[in-house]
């Protein structure tokens, strides 16, 4: 008994945008029970395969060919959100 299957090839695979959010908060409620001094947070984000920032509201680093890193201050009694969109292709 022989057994076949079938694969779909595309010629270009679709890209695809990808929105990431991240909230840092610095405040009592942290596991310090006190909000420390405006501290600089490092966001290191990994890049596979073919990628591109679309947009984003901090600046960022590129550290190598296939990483990215934001340097965000996190005030004291402070919140940061940090957003950005990164289109993805194979």
């Amino acid at each position: 008994m022989k057994g076949y299957f079938t694969r779909r090839y595309r010629d270009q695979n679709p890209k695809q945008p990808v929105n990431v959010y991240v909230k840092f908060k610095n405040s009592q409620g942290n596991s310090l029970g006190m909000p420390l001094e405006g501290i600089t947070v490092g966001v290191v984000e990994p890049l596979f395969g073919n990628r591109v920032v679309i947009s984003n509201n901090y600046p960022y680093k590129k550290v190598d060919a296939f990483t990215i890193r934001f340097d965000v201050t996190v005030p004291k009694d402070g919140e940061v959100k940090v957003k950005y969109r990164i289109r993805v292709g194979m």
